[in-house]
């Protein structure tokens, strides 16, 4: 196993493997393994002895869908030290990093076993999470404060700029939110039949949407405001009744807040379609209150953060900060709804409906999201996130 090169890692070998490293008896003789990843980009094992486990994360040479795609391995090494901050900026919101093997550009980290991944817990098992808004602002708002200009050091925060600059990963996220979802350049969008005059005349074709979109993905690749998870979704956190838990961190890089919050109540609100589809009124409930409890919660806690009161500028600008935050996360939020209903990355929530009901949530989810990208101004202020859902018409 030491033999200082890379190799990429099957259920016999992680086992062994861990073995090598410290993590279970030497012999291994009662270690089990079992890949339990469905990403695209990466290998994620389950090793376990029967009375503890690990995770062990491995970076691939590709991507699944491509072998021709080729991305860094060292994309790793960026992922681990992303889960450490995010537990300095919020002690135990993510996973606890045990070991980084920069040779074989993987990680063992802490098994999340008795976590369920919210997109999971919100469709298929129908549960809600009364304390979510609360914890997952909490993140935002620490976020933005810690690791921003507004509370951080300014000489240290560009060092961390350097650090966590992400460009393969950002370019996937420029391609596929902002260009693709625009302009279909590959040709791998698709919506169901009913949709596609409405996608080709009020996507491909509305120059107004473009020009939008294009100054959203322009702020996208310049605005080092914040460190940002990256790809935070339904899909990258981690429930239980007793808190939250962060992961999938590969895409940090330092860009605008609004990205973040954006995608987060995108997801939200694709969760939400799915359970008015399903008739399920405790979910659409829950998903609309959540949606408007997170962008009041994070601008409370930061404004009255600590960190902030204490410098006077920062008290002067707080209102121009959160305000220009909230309108992006509307306008991020309208993209991330567009492509992940147009778009090849498709959301389980919509994917998920039957025949009938799968159409008239995507044109909902479409119609939503244009009016987002489109009227982000009208978002400026936290309270104005409980009146989408009047605008959407239901």
């Amino acid at each position: 196993m030491e033999n200082g090169e890379y190799f990429a890692l099957d259920e016999k070998s992680a086992a062994e493997y861990a073995c090598a490293k410290g993590f279970f008896c030497s012999q291994g003789a009662n270690v089990r393994c079992k890949e339990i990843g469905d990403g695209n980009m990466n290998y994620i094992y389950r090793i376990s002895d029967g009375e503890k486990s690990v995770i062990l994360k491995q970076a691939g040479l590709s991507t699944r869908l491509s072998s021709e795609r080729s991305i860094s391995r060292k994309r790793n090494r960026r992922e681990a030290a992303a889960l450490e901050a995010e537990n300095e900026i919020l002690p135990g919101c993510a996973p606890k990093v045990y070991l980084y093997d920069e040779t074989m550009d993987c990680m063992f980290m802490e098994d999340l076993k008795d976590y369920t991944v919210l997109r999971k817990a919100l469709i298929e098992e129908d549960r809600i999470f009364p304390d979510f808004a609360e914890q997952i602002s909490s993140f935002l708002a620490e976020t933005w404060v810690r690791t921003s200009d507004v509370g951080k050091d300014h000489i240290q925060k560009k060092y961390q700029v350097k650090r966590f600059t992400n460009p393969e990963l950002c370019e996937i996220s420029e391609r596929l939110v902002f260009d693709e979802a625009m302009f279909n350049l590959s040709g791998k969008n698709s919506v169901e039949p009913e949709n596609e005059l409405f996608v080709k005349t009020n996507i491909y074709q509305n120059e107004t949407l473009h020009q939008e979109a294009g100054k959203l993905k322009y702020r996208y690749m310049t605005e080092a405001q914040a460190l940002l998870h990256g790809d935070l979704h339904t899909g990258s956190i981690f429930v239980n009744e007793l808190g939250m838990k962060i992961f999938d961190s590969e895409f940090a890089f330092y860009g605008p807040m609004g990205y973040d919050i954006g995608n987060l109540i995108a997801h939200l609100l694709l969760a939400r379609e799915n359970a008015r589809q399903n008739q399920k009124p405790a979910g659409v409930i829950w998903e609309e209150n959540t949606v408007s409890k997170i962008p009041e919660m994070f601008v409370v806690k930061g404004m009255d953060h600590e960190q902030v009161q204490k410098d006077a500028f920062e008290k002067i600008l707080n209102k121009w900060y959160y305000m220009g935050i909230l309108e992006d996360t509307a306008g991020y939020a309208g993209l991330e709804l567009i492509r992940r209903v147009v778009g090849s990355a498709k959301a389980e929530d919509i994917v998920s409906l039957g025949q009938g009901k799968r159409a008239e949530a995507e044109r909902r989810i479409l119609e939503m999201g244009i009016d987002l990208v489109l009227n982000r101004n009208k978002f400026r202020e936290p309270g104005a996130f409980k009146n989408m859902f009047v605008r959407s018409g239901s």
